[in-house]
Order: structure tokens, then C-alpha cells, then sequence
């Protein structure tokens, strides 16, 4: 990322691309079903942005889900689910 791009960078991202997603369902036994074919990335994305950093995957706080969402709490926890709830599902949408 420091130098110049390669004379043919425009050809490369023009091609096809086997790519690979790792969702919160992955599963190591299954990994060839985790792959996808793009048509290119210039035809598949608006953006491509390269982070060189890589952090531990954190988890989400108790009564979250990854869409921001109130999640169902263990039956017998009272109130849980009213108060994530009100946060996170119906203020957010009126």
C-alpha cells in the first residue's frame, strides 16, 4: 500500500473473485460452503477499503443481538426483554 499499484491493478479487479465469508454461522467442517464466486469487485462493490489492523472478535452485551435489536432473555428473567426492548426495537422506529 506504500508503493505504486501494479501497471495492471485495473485488469485484476475486473476478473472474477473467489471469495470466502465467515458469518457468525461458519462452520470449520463445512468451509468449501462458505465461498462465493463475485462476477469482479468492480462489478460487486462501490468501495474497497483495506484496515491493516485485526482485533479478537468481541461478544455482543447480554440482551443484544449484531442488529442492534432487544434479544429474547432466558425464560424466568423478568423485565429483560421489556426493557432492551423499548431501547432497541420500538423507540428507534416511531
Amino acid at each position: 500500500m506504500h508503493g505504486q499499484p501494479p501497471a495492471d491493478l485495473a485488469h485484476r479487479l475486473d476478473r472474477p473473485w473467489r471469495t470466502r465469508l465467515i458469518s457468525g454461522l461458519y462452520e470449520a467442517d463445512r468451509d468449501e460452503e462458505h465461498y462465493y464466486e463475485l462476477p469482479s469487485l468492480t462489478e460487486s462493490f462501490d468501495a474497497i477499503a483495506y484496515l491493516p489492523t485485526i482485533t479478537p472478535i468481541r461478544p455482543l452485551p447480554p440482551g443484544r443481538t449484531s442488529h442492534g435489536r432487544a434479544a429474547a432473555g432466558p425464560k424466568g428473567a423478568a423485565g429483560m426483554e421489556g426493557a432492551a426492548g423499548m431501547e432497541g426495537g420500538a423507540a428507534r422506529e416511531a
